[in-house]
């Protein structure tokens, strides 16, 4: 990853598991019968405690946060030992949760309750009850390409009157919502039903509706 510097998380990997948290042990699998090794697994109050001291976007110096758009979750990467670390967070957790309630799943869960920090997992996944004034969990979103739309005005001109200029609508320009279009950058625009919409996470053939303020597509009012 260090030669690619890194460009993307699917790189060759060595069939040795390196050690994780500072909690892993390399202890002997009487079960599988392989012998003495690590889990390689990172507890997440160790990632807060160790490389995210900032806060759950901020790594501490030598570690580097990115995001993947396919599975929408992020992972991190340490340039001194080399060392990858796939991962959910209070952002992927929140995206996951939402989905779960626009599908009419009744709950979710996470493994487990005593690997949290502070609470900031269990309190995501809280919100699998909320159906009214619900909170909104503010998350520090990595960057992604934006498409800017030009804002375009038509001029009347009147025979004996004044200029009359009429701003065009906010939707001029924004692409209709086409079901078999893949929607994989988030803050997409597209136009449904005389509606202006913005997708949150990725999304595929699932149309956008003023009725559902927890799905994918967030209502931007009429066009």
């Amino acid at each position: 990853m260090n030669t690619q510097n890194p460009i993307s998380m699917y790189v060759n990997k060595t069939n040795v598991t390196p050690k994780g948290g500072p909690a892993d042990r390399n202890d002997i699998n009487f079960f599988c019968n392989e012998g003495s090794v690590y889990s390689g697994m990172w507890k997440w109050k160790e990632i807060r405690g160790n490389i995210l001291t900032g806060g759950v976007t901020s790594p501490t110096s030598g570690w580097t946060r990115y995001w993947d758009d396919v599975t929408q979750t992020p992972w991190l990467y340490g340039t001194a030992a080399n060392t990858f670390i796939s991962y959910d967070d209070v952002q992927s957790l929140t995206i996951k949760v939402n989905h779960a309630k626009n599908a009419g799943v009744k709950g979710v869960m996470l493994w487990d309750m005593s690997y949290d920090y502070n609470n900031e997992l269990i309190n995501v996944l809280q919100n699998i009850h909320c159906t009214t004034n619900c909170p909104v969990v503010t998350t520090t979103v990595a960057p992604t390409p934006t498409t800017t739309v030009p804002v375009t005005t038509t001029t009347t001109t009147t025979t004996g009157g004044p200029v009359v200029t009429t701003p065009a609508g906010k939707c001029t320009g924004v692409a209709a919502w086409d079901a078999a279009t893949v929607y994989a950058v988030t803050g997409t625009k597209v136009t449904h039903t005389g509606h202006l919409f913005t997708n949150s996470w990725w999304t595929q053939n699932e149309a956008p509706s003023t009725a559902n303020a927890w799905g994918v597509w967030k209502d931007g009012g009429a066009c």
